[in-house]
């Protein structure tokens, strides 16, 4: 029986590496790589905060939303609006003013848009276009062209989150603040969001640079 032994332990010790090998080569688990969000309008369109954080408007269930508008001299009304991330659609269909994508455990609300007639629950690719900015004085944007841009814990009414960490905006940092109307005009964000099947290819105009610094 003695001759067995040393077998049985180079048994062990490859078992040991099979382990370990198969270990590194499965999947991450989905919770352990960040989000991450494009900003949601065409590469290369440069935008900024009109209304910021814990704002009138943005109290209660989402004061850590944005109110966004170009700042690029191009008109914000009628931009192309491009989902910021993948996952699940809900609401949609032209007589909607918002979109919201459920993703991993959070909702992405884009409001004040006039909507592509999606399918609620349809499967959305970051970078797809959602519709445009509506009008002035359509889609409860009371006056004002801009995308209301919100990231909620759980669904649309969930817990608001900060564009920071996990959901940085397309490379700009927007940290929590008690600051009232925080990070209104600025910092300004350049979009990276690449538009994928239905969306327009280019943007126009041609965005014009800005020397106002970005937040890292």
């Amino acid at each position: 029986m003695r001759l067995h032994h040393p077998l049985l332990a180079v048994a062990a010790v490859l078992i040991a590496i099979l382990i370990s090998i198969a270990s590194a080569l499965l999947p991450q688990r989905a919770d352990a790589a960040p989000l991450g969000l494009r900003f949601p309008a065409l590469a290369g369109t440069q935008w900024k905060a009109a209304a910021g954080y814990n704002t009138a408007t943005h109290l209660g269930v989402d004061p850590y939303a944005l109110d966004l508008v170009r700042a690029d001299g191009a008109p914000t009304a009628g931009s192309p609006v491009l989902a910021p991330v993948s996952g699940t659609l809900g609401g949609g269909g032209a007589s909607q003013d918002c979109a919201w994508i459920r993703a991993d455990t959070v909702t992405v609300l884009i409001c004040h848009i006039i909507t592509e007639p999606f399918a609620r629950n349809a499967r959305i690719t970051q970078g797809q276009l959602l519709g445009a900015v509506a009008p002035e004085g359509q889609k409860g944007n009371n006056g004002l062209p801009h995308i209301h841009l919100a990231v909620n814990l759980g669904g649309s009414s969930g817990t608001s989150l900060p564009f920071d960490g996990d959901y940085i905006l397309d490379g700009v940092r927007f940290p929590a603040t008690t600051e009232s109307n925080a990070y209104s005009g600025a910092p300004i964000v350049t979009s990276t969001n690449m538009a994928v099947a239905g969306a327009p290819a280019t943007a126009t105009p041609t965005p014009r640079t800005t020397s106002t610094p970005r937040v890292t």
